[in-house]
């Protein structure tokens, strides 16, 4: 879906770049050797070959600068930028107690890739195990959704889970990237169903050797 935003844009921006070089090969006198026609596909070919090199230079160019500058990719993400540092909450569905857990979402043009670590509220020591995304992460944007396939490797000996996560995302503003996830999980092996909200802390997918202690803090 980004990739092909992304050209979109190269193709408008081609498109006036081959309306210039067409003005301007119109403008070059071809030598009279050779009769119109032949004139005239030298100057297709010169065209053509201009724009296509242009459209994949822009592309190119433009993802590189997304992958490197932050500004630019929110820019062009938008609402669809997820970025950065989260951390969440839900009530274990095995024992009923509260659960935190720190997250970190790393975007690039067409992959998603999603990392938690679960911790128990009761002692923030009590490490339980980590859950991260399996296959693609589907964002769609008009209808602020957010959903994805999940695997939960718990401290527990062999034990292995699978779910699905759906949720809604909410953001401070028309323009502004996404700020609130609230959704529920779904495990598979139990055919447990449980709530999850998510605020995001960072646009940043470095964690601080404090950032466990100050997002425990958090609501």
């Amino acid at each position: 879906m980004m990739y092909r935003k992304i050209c979109n844009i190269a193709l408008l921006v081609t498109s006036f770049f081959v309306f210039i070089t067409w003005t301007l090969t119109n403008e070059i006198s071809i030598s009279h050797d050779y009769n119109g026609m032949f004139s005239q596909i030298i100057i297709f070919v010169i065209n053509f070959a201009s724009a296509f090199g242009f459209f994949r230079i822009f592309v190119s160019l433009t993802i590189y600068i997304l992958e490197r500058l932050k500004i630019a990719k929110k820019a062009i993400f938008a609402s669809s930028f997820f970025e950065g540092r989260w951390v969440g909450y839900y009530v274990s569905p095995e024992n009923n107690k509260p659960i935190v857990f720190f997250q970190i979402i790393e975007q690039s043009i067409d992959v998603v890739h999603i990392l938690s670590e679960d911790y128990n509220v009761d002692d923030s020591n009590s490490y339980r195990g980590v859950w991260k995304s399996e296959g693609d992460v589907s964002i769609a944007s008009k209808k602020s959704s957010l959903s994805y396939l999940y695997n939960f490797d718990s401290t527990t000996p062999n034990s292995v889970t699978f779910g699905m996560f759906n949720a809604t995302f909410h953001k401070k503003g028309i323009l502004s990237i996404p700020c609130i996830i609230n959704g529920h999980a779904f495990n598979l092996h139990s055919k447990t169903k449980f709530r999850v909200q998510q605020i995001k802390v960072s646009d940043s997918i470095v964690m601080g050797g404090n950032d466990k202690k100050n997002f425990y803090k958090k609501p």
